[in-house]
This record gives structure tokens, sequence and C-alpha cells, in this order.
């Protein structure tokens, strides 16, 4: 059964198109939220982008947020804007699949994010690194009818450490590494 659970995870996450990976840290989890860190790798493991990212100035970053990443105001007040580096975003991202953990948290993200600049939104297909490891570790929650989603800091300590890279945790690099 691991083994049939497993296949469908890698097929449904690889998909057999060219893909990268992507992470975002946010001003917090709201509707009105932004994107304020992101980086994206190649298939080899190869920084593609990597940057802290200025909000508009209708975004502040919730204590929550700052207690998990550790970004600051300060941090972004020489970064770049959104409108700034989304021509280049939409360059890397063009023709390719996204794959992330946490793909539906991400996407709408990046939505919002896009959104808050009056920017088109990336129309790229999302793979869930998240929902593809739930489904090959297969601890079945009949309560909500799917699979235990685990975080990904949990899989890296408990399960996979070889996975775990040096980094600060819950930003965007160390996490698209891990992921």
């Amino acid at each position: 059964a691991i083994a049939s659970r497993s296949a469908k995870a890698v097929k449904a996450l690889l998909s057999g198109t060219d893909g990268v990976y992507l992470d975002v840290e946010t001003t917090g989890v709201n509707w009105d939220d932004e994107v304020i860190e992101i980086a994206i790798l190649d298939d080899d493991g190869e920084v593609l982008f990597d940057s802290l990212i200025r909000p508009t100035s209708r975004s502040s970053i919730s204590k929550e947020a700052k207690l998990v990443n550790k970004i600051s105001k300060r941090m972004l007040k020489k970064a770049p804007t959104w409108e700034t580096v989304y021509p280049q975003l939409k360059e890397l991202l063009r023709g390719k699949v996204i794959r992330t953990y946490n793909a539906d948290f991400d996407k709408r993200l990046l939505q919002q994010t896009c959104k808050a600049w009056d920017l088109p939104i990336f129309r790229n297909q999302f793979s869930c690194i998240m929902k593809a490891y739930a489904l090959h570790a297969g601890h079945f929650k009949s309560r909500s009818g799917d699979y235990k989603w685990w975080q990904l800091n949990d899989i890296t300590f408990w399960v996979y450490p070889d996975c775990r890279v040096k980094g600060r945790r819950h930003r965007a690099l160390t996490d698209c590494r891990e992921a």
C-alpha cells in the first residue's frame, strides 16, 4: 500500500513538466497580507531568485508573522517592491510548474500580492509537496477525509534529517531548499 501511495505522490508532484521550487514569507495569513520574501530554486537546487520584498504601504507585518519569520519592517526598508521584481519573476516562472510546500497558501499569497500591486496574477500550475508527502506517509484522518498534513520542519527534523539544511527556519530560501 505504501509503495502505491508513494508512486501516486511522486507522480502528482513531478507532473512531467519543467518546474521550479518556490517558497514565500508573508506579512501574515489573512486575505489582505502580502509576500515579503521569495526564493526560487531550479531542479538542481540552484538559486534562481532570493529576495526580501517591500510590501505596499497598506500592509504591515503581523506580530504572529514577525515571531515566525523574524522579518522586520526595518529589514524591508531598502528591499525592492513587488512591482520592481515582478517582470523578473514572471520570466523565471514562465511555463514552469511551481512546486511548493503548502501550494494553496503560497498561490493565494502570490495572487494577493499581485492584486495589491495591480499586476496580472501568475497562471502557473502548482504542485503541492505537503499534500504529496501526506499521501506518501498515509496517515488518514477519517474526520477530515484526508491525509494528515505535516509541517515541513517536523519532516526534516524527525523523518528526513538528511534533508535539513543550515539556515534560518521559516525563511524562504531555507524552506525552499528543504522542500
